[in-house]
């Protein structure tokens, strides 16, 4: 079995595609946070620009439960957006027009740490570059932007199962969890696939199980399937 966690839109053949919002009948319905398959099951797994919406210890929970499902020799392959990159990127935007209401990089590290908005573009950028002191203080602080500090009129889109961004990772601590497991053979950095290939914003890490007899990690705290 092979799956494409919070697939959106990217369809692939071959896999089982899964997300909260089915863009078409070929993705399945379904909470990624519940998902559960057994030890060895699971041969390759994408999770492409979704962790980053969940809760840090949501995500965590997830990876340890993804590297439980592997086969061993399976790969996990992981893209979002890099804390530190994204930071970087609104610092070095600090002079780009206050009142531009799309484009440049400042925007760009906006959205990997607040999430995109498909409607209201022009309005949602233009709040972005107004707040962008308030955006880079507070993810200092929290390591993503609040909620409740998102004008109501983006709210329906920012939901916890929609576009907001709960948690912002950074490379090296994706890498931290992964190497914390104990299970995994390699776990490489590469050049982003997906979402533009934003290099100077995005991470991308690839992890393989090694290839030994599965057996249960004992931090995973859901009930495992057998």
């Amino acid at each position: 079995m092979k799956l494409n966690l919070g697939c959106g839109n990217r369809v692939m053949d071959g896999y089982v595609n899964i997300d909260f919002h089915p863009a078409s009948d070929k993705v399945q319905q379904g909470d990624i946070t519940e998902l559960c398959y057994p030890s060895g099951s699971v041969e390759h797994i994408i999770i492409f620009h979704t962790l980053e919406h969940l809760t840090k210890d949501q995500a965590e929970e997830l990876i340890v439960a993804m590297v439980f499902w592997l086969t061993s020799g399976g790969i996990l392959e992981i893209e979002m957006p890099d804390r530190a990159k994204c930071i970087k990127c609104m610092e070095e935007g600090r002079t780009e027009n206050k009142g531009r209401s799309k484009g440049g990089i400042r925007n760009v590290g906006a959205s990997g740490i607040l999430g995109g908005a498909p409607h209201k573009k022009v309005e949602y950028h233009t709040w972005v570059c107004k707040n962008a002191e308030l955006i880079l203080e507070k993810t200092r602080e929290f390591h993503y932007f609040p909620q409740e500090l998102i004008p109501e009129e983006f709210m329906d889109v920012h939901s916890p199962v929609g576009w907001h961004h709960r948690y912002i990772w950074t490379e090296q601590e994706i890498i931290d969890v992964l190497e914390s497991i104990g299970t995994l053979r390699t776990v490489v950095s590469e050049i982003p696939t997906t979402h533009g290939r934003r290099a100077h914003r995005d991470m991308r890490v690839v992890a393989r199980k090694r290839e030994l007899v599965n057996f249960m990690i004992p931090i995973f705290s859901k009930e495992m399937c057998i």
